[in-house]
């Protein structure tokens, strides 16, 4: 870890020394925007919290009577608590002496190939060796135009974009890449620290599988892109003539003990199908009821909205009963839960949820995530 440290304090120390001391000109406000924001999903990403918390306050007070452009005594009174971070971390470090870092073992050729898009060296090297070390194969790209080429040639199992790129935006190299990366079922996860709901709209719209926020918790994103590359499994296999008979037929399971939620549900579901498909919709009040209803044995499609908590079976005990039955491969599962616990969220994927939703949820998001799945399954 710590020469990732190394590397973004050595970037810090760059452009504050061509910003403060040295005889350039006003700089403008947008450049300082990028470069807190990439710091704060950096610097908390990999080990220097106080670095990462400092420029997220800074963040946070940009607005839109911010100046156009900073002169130098103006933006070195502004940064005063970043440099006293920044130097404080650069004297005291956040790694102990002596510490040796653990080199990634080397993917094997068979190992999946996951595409960075990530224009800030520090955290694209970090990524690189978290996911070599969980056994995947890493390629990185800075610009929309290499990713973009690295699609083509190397045909990536997956792919991880940042949202803010210095140059673009990650919604643009989303959307460039849009139509290649469906074709070839390759799922997509967008990261950033700004995670408001309108960018996880917009990103799920343009067609991403998933949403993370930076700092970036790894074990969370590992459960998400094993979880994605299973579905990516499933795509692949030969399909025989009678499972696309079958497939014709897709089932819509919402389990939760709350009728109000289940009766707006019912609602939400039926516009979020494709129009060839002949859906089925039905809601149970409690896991039990499902598990014992012929639905659960089945080999039928089927959307599964399942409430964490309800009581005599929880969600979790309702999710490990399907992943453990023998038509598993046949349910998609979206968790709505109330918990906003890493811990939670990570178990839940980790089990084999397929998504989630925290409550109360936007009906706009969950709309959105809803039709994301059925694209997949019909």
């Amino acid at each position: 870890m710590k020469k990732y440290q190394d590397i973004l304090l050595g970037n810090i120390e760059k452009t504050l020394e061509s910003w403060l001391d040295q005889n350039e000109g006003p700089i403008a406000h947008e450049v300082v925007r990028r470069f807190l924001h990439t710091v704060t999903g950096t610097a908390g990403s990999i080990g220097l919290p106080d670095i990462s918390s400092t420029a997220s306050a800074l963040l946070r007070r940009l607005d839109e009577n911010a100046p156009q452009s900073w002169k130098k005594e103006q933006l070195r009174v502004y940064l005063n608590d970043f440099i006293q971070a920044y130097h404080e971390e650069r004297g005291t470090g956040s790694v102990p002496a002596g510490a040796v870092p653990v080199e990634p073992e080397i993917p094997h050729d068979e190992a999946p190939v996951v595409l960075i898009l990530d224009d800030d060296p520090a955290f694209s090297a970090f990524l690189k060796e978290e996911l070599q070390r969980a056994g995947y194969r890493v390629l990185t790209a800075s610009q929309t135009a290499e990713a973009v080429r690295l699609v083509h040639e190397d045909q990536p199992d997956a792919m991880i974009f940042d949202l803010h790129l210095q140059e673009e935006r990650g919604f643009d190299a989303l959307r460039e890449l849009s139509g290649k990366l469906a074709s070839m079922f390759i799922p997509t996860t967008m990261m950033s620290v700004d995670d408001t709901k309108a960018n996880r709209l917009e990103a799920y719209e343009l067609g991403a599988d998933d949403f993370v926020t930076k700092p970036l918790d790894m074990q969370e994103l590992l459960a998400r892109l094993a979880r994605q590359l299973k579905r990516k499994q499933l795509f692949a296999k030969p399909v025989q003539p009678v499972q696309k008979a079958e497939r014709k037929t897709i089932r819509a399971a919402i389990i939760d003990d709350d009728a109000v939620v289940r009766t707006m549900l019912q609602d939400y579901v039926k516009d979020c199908f494709p129009s060839d498909v002949q859906l089925e919709i039905r809601s149970f009040r409690d896991g039990e009821r499902f598990i014992q209803d012929a639905w659960f044995g089945e080999p039928v499609p089927c959307l599964v909205l399942l409430d964490r908590m309800m009581p005599r079976m929880d969600g979790i005990e309702v999710l490990l009963r399907i992943r453990r039955s023998s038509n598993s491969s046949f349910f998609t599962v979206l968790m709505l839960t109330g918990r906003k616990s890493e811990n939670d969220i990570v178990k839940a994927l980790e089990l084999g949820a397929d998504d989630y939703v925290t409550k109360p949820f936007s009906l706009k998001e969950l709309e959105s995530r809803i039709r994301l799945l059925a694209r997949r399954m019909a």
